[in-house]
């Protein structure tokens, strides 16, 4: 049976949202030690990947109705294309339309909030346990 969206900010998803966006504004708040470009450059980085990212979650877990695997996983597919279109498209929304830009605490919030997810198996158990 499919979750009401109600549940969502019980789940772990959530946590993981929230976790990566802790992240992305500890980087911004870092990086403004540097210079205010610095700071919203690490903070458009993380959005790139946290937008398309909140985007699949919900597609792909709370959007999708009780049927076959195969529903399911085409669900998930096209969650993930929709994913890598939009990232694609919010980097070059970033890069054409906002000056001036740093490339590096833009790419490093980036990566940041990329590995939170990659590692969100391991986070997510011990955010469960607490």
């Amino acid at each position: 049976m499919n979750k009401p969206v109600s549940h969502f900010n019980r789940s772990p998803l959530y946590r993981l949202i929230v976790l990566q966006f802790i992240a992305t504004l500890s980087m911004g708040v870092i990086c403004s030690l540097v210079s205010f470009e610095a700071a919203y450059s690490a903070f458009l980085g993380g959005l790139v990947f946290m937008l398309p990212n909140a985007l699949l979650i919900y597609k792909a877990f709370f959007a999708i109705e009780v049927g076959s695997a195969r529903k399911i996983a085409n669900s998930m597919y096209v969650g993930e294309a929709i994913k890598f279109g939009l990232t694609a498209v919010l980097f070059a929304g970033v890069f054409v339309f906002v000056t001036p830009l740093s490339a590096f605490p833009l790419f490093m919030t980036f990566f940041i909030v990329l590995m939170i997810n990659s590692l969100s198996p391991l986070l997510v158990g011990r955010l469960n346990d607490s």
